[in-house]
């Protein structure tokens, strides 16, 4: 987290106290109005050097002007082991339907593991440890073909539902390697939130 704003521009004491004792940033400052392409720069930069090198260029050419006052950056860079190691001899080219119904060659990794599953509410799910047994990922997959339908109705009551009746269970998982970017647009979060 990181909260750049331009040089001499007033921001309430009691704003920077909350931003510096919950989310640990304080207020870098920046020449916005004439050093606009630096000042994208230099965000980029810190967002490199904190993300060790992960996340490049999160701040797009043009995304700040002279106009701009007050960039909020937050970059999250997540790393960890499975508490059970896919080994890659386990890993072979096979069909998996993707969100357009269809079938196409991806590599699955394959393990026979006990894990919290449950198939219920229009899917499978199951939830997987990362090494330290602090954190795991829950992985929701809906019956082929229903893929959007599934997402339009997945509401934070219907996901209690799903993760409540988890229960450890012997299986066979096949997952499919990925890996994942995501910028949420956060414009209508934060004017809701009065900015």
């Amino acid at each position: 987290n990181a909260l750049w704003a331009q040089e001499g521009f007033s921001i309430l004491p009691a704003y920077l106290d909350t931003i510096a004792l919950n989310y640990g940033t304080g207020l870098h400052q920046l020449d916005f109005i004439h050093a606009a392409e630096e000042s994208r720069i230099t965000i980029n930069s810190w967002v490199e050097e904190q993300t060790k090198g992960r996340i490049q260029d999160m701040v797009p050419s043009g995304s700040i002007s002279p106009e701009t006052r007050i960039y909020l950056t937050n970059a999250i860079w997540f790393k960890a082991n499975w508490a059970s190691q896919f080994l890659p001899v386990n890993t072979k080219d096979q069909p998996f339907i993707g969100r357009d119904g269809l079938p196409s060659n991806v590599p699955l990794m394959h393990q026979a593991l006990t894990l919290p599953y449950v198939q219920s509410n229009g899917c499978q799910a199951f939830d997987i440890p990362y090494v330290d047994g602090k954190l795991s990922m829950l992985v929701l997959m809906p019956a082929p073909g229903t893929f959007d339908a599934f997402l339009s109705t997945l509401t934070p009551a219907r996901l209690s539902d799903i993760t409540n009746l988890l229960a450890d269970r012997d299986i066979a998982l096949a997952l499919p390697k990925f890996t994942f970017n995501t910028g949420p647009d956060m414009g209508k979060a934060l004017k809701s939130l009065g900015m």
